[in-house]
């Protein structure tokens, strides 16, 4: 009898576990994991750091980057060549991943900001006038691919989301409105918006380790480790090279 209760034990406790695959996964779910990631996500909050390294000839520029996301903002610290700034700016995410294994995301950012500018002078005092310049810009970005799971051959665990991206759609709707700061004649504020469409032949490829994977909760991680080479008036070229990590939590819409 003892040995019987052993068993049953023994079986129930092998089955939770099996379905427990992330290490912030619940115990017991009813649902299958494809099931439960099958759903409408929206960005909860993402924390990234990104250490970029440049390297042209004999100079040699890095480039240090930490964002911080949540529901409707984002806020970035950038550290280039001893210089800090600091950039705060609108946004929203959200995804779906569908039963056909396709994937599309909608991204919206929004970005202000203000500068000075020189336009024209005083033919009195033959001083530059100046003006303030206030830029507004809502650029609205849609990403279209395909996702799978993926396991690693040496672990029923760990198991890993892969996603593909290999279209994208950008809107940009922008403005710039000048103040004068020194009695400078009036410029007209100008408007634009630009459309356009990216297809890639070779789609870049993201792949997650699934922290956590509830009805409603989604947690993404991944290591940054790439190297590519850009080309700088495509004559020079330049060695890049990108380390970093990032913590992606998303909730059901």
């Amino acid at each position: 009898m003892k040995s019987a209760k052993f068993l049953f034990i023994l079986a129930v406790s092998s089955l939770l576990l099996s379905c427990r695959k992330g290490p912030e996964d619940p115990l017991l779910s009813l649902q299958t994991r494809k099931s439960r990631i099958c759903t409408p996500w929206r960005l909860e909050s993402s924390v990234s750091t990104t250490l970029t390294t440049s390297r042209s000839n004999s100079f040699v520029t890095v480039t240090d980057e930490s964002t911080v996301a949540s529901r409707d903002s984002v806020k970035m610290i950038i550290t280039n060549a001893g210089d800090t700034f600091r950039v705060s700016k609108g946004f929203y995410y959200d995804c779906q991943f569908f039963r056909d294994q396709s994937f599309l995301s909608n991204t919206i950012t929004h970005f202000s900001s203000a500068d000075t500018i020189t336009q024209g002078f005083n033919p009195e005092t033959f001083a530059d006038y100046i003006y303030v310049r206030i830029t507004d810009s809502l650029v609205e970005t849609g990403t279209y691919g395909s996702w799978s799971f993926f396991t690693e051959p040496d672990s029923r665990k760990n198991e890993l989301l892969v996603v593909s991206e290999n279209r994208s759609t950008r809107l940009i709707t922008s403005s710039q409105k000048y103040a004068s700061l020194n009695g400078g004649p009036p410029l007209k504020d100008i408007s634009k918006v630009i459309a356009s469409e990216t297809k890639s032949e070779n789609p870049s490829l993201k792949q997650y380790n699934i922290t956590r994977l509830t009805n409603n909760e989604l947690v993404l991680t991944r290591m940054l480790d790439s190297s590519y080479t850009s080309w700088v008036n495509n004559t020079f070229p330049v060695a890049v090279r990108v380390s970093g990590n990032e913590r992606i939590e998303l909730k059901s819409r």
